[in-house]
């Protein structure tokens, strides 16, 4: 499963079987998991670009 189905997955469940009033403690469960899979999603994506960075000096002092 992909972080981006993830966080779809914790918002679903939280807007269609959690109701906020009844059970706080499950509403900040899955609101939290979301937000977990969300900051995962985002470091991913800066290692990502840290690693094209990295490969992209790299090129260049190969290339001197």
């Amino acid at each position: 499963m992909s972080l981006h189905k993830a966080i779809e997955c914790f918002h679903e469940n939280n807007r269609l079987f959690v109701d906020v009033h009844k059970a706080p403690e499950k509403h900040n469960l899955y609101a939290g998991l979301a937000n977990l899979a969300q900051g995962i999603q985002d470091l991913e994506a800066e290692m990502h670009q840290i690693h094209n960075e990295l490969r992209a000096i790299i090129n260049f002092l190969n290339a001197r």
